[in-house]
């Protein structure tokens, strides 16, 4: 029989196979061609902090999601 070799991430490498969403709309949309690079890679990490406060049920009475950030983060 076939040995299969499993390919499993390891702890310290985990990080390496995470990545932000870039939408194309952001690259490609007529709406937003003078926004900055900046203001881009700022929606990809707050989208990215978006799922994580909804991972965490970070919401309000209203339904609202809301972030959670440190004064150092």
């Amino acid at each position: 029989m076939d040995q299969i070799n499993f390919k499993f991430y390891q702890a310290d490498n985990v990080y390496g196979a995470l990545f932000f969403q870039f939408p194309k709309v952001l690259m490609y949309g007529e709406q937003y061609r003078y926004l900055s690079s900046e203001a881009k890679l700022a929606y990809m990490v707050l989208k990215d902090q978006l799922e994580y406060s909804l991972r965490n049920h970070w919401v309000d009475e209203e339904d609202h999601v809301y972030f959670i950030f440190t004064n150092q983060e």
